[in-house]
């Protein structure tokens, strides 16, 4: 992400890409290892835990890491740059 201060004005539109691109691989992740890892969930399925109770504290936590790390990178960008 510190390459962003390489595109000045542009950073915004940087940050929406980036986004956009969180919520493409998120769901990518989650339809691969659903599709292919199917058998390893009947261990945590044993245990009690649903697919659910694993998936969405996975998820949240992901992306509120990136969520945090973004909003830290538009203030700073918006310190940099204060006319964008």
């Amino acid at each position: 992400m510190v390459t962003i201060y390489g595109y000045g004005k542009n950073w915004v539109s940087v940050l929406q890409v980036l986004f956009w691109f969180k919520l493409a691989t998120l769901a990518l992740i989650f339809y691969y290892i659903n599709s292919y890892k199917k058998n390893e969930f009947y261990y945590y399925k044993n245990l009690g835990i649903s697919k659910h109770k694993l998936w969405i504290p996975i998820l949240v936590f992901d992306f509120s890491v990136f969520l945090i790390s973004v909003i830290i990178l538009a203030i700073k960008l918006h310190e940099t740059f204060p006319r964008s």
